[in-house]
C-alpha cells in the first residue's frame, strides 16, 4: 500500500491509497476497501479492483466500530 499526496485541479486530496492485491497485505487492503464510498473519498479503479472482493459502497456497518475500537485499545 502507498500512501502520498496529490492534486486534481482546485482540490487537494489529503491522502491517496493505492491497493496492490498482495495476499500479505490483505488486512490494511481489507480496511481500505471499507472506506469506499465515504463522504469526501474519491475512489478510482481499474478492472482488477475488486476481484472477488465484495466492495460496500459507504463501509461496512458491521464491522466499522469493531474497527475503531480495535484500533483505540491496540494502536499500532
Amino acid at each position: 500500500v502507498r500512501f502520498f499526496k496529490f492534486d486534481v485541479g482546485s482540490a487537494t486530496a489529503n491522502q491517496a491509497m493505492v491497493v496492490y492485491a498482495k495476499p500479505d497485505k490483505m488486512e490494511i487492503e481489507a480496511e481500505i476497501v471499507l472506506h469506499i464510498g465515504h463522504l469526501g473519498a474519491m475512489t478510482i479503479a481499474t478492472n482488477m479492483a475488486g476481484h472477488e472482493t465484495d466492495i460496500i459502497v459507504g463501509g461496512d456497518a458491521e464491522f466499522m466500530p469493531r474497527l475503531k475500537l480495535r484500533k483505540m485499545l491496540m494502536p499500532r
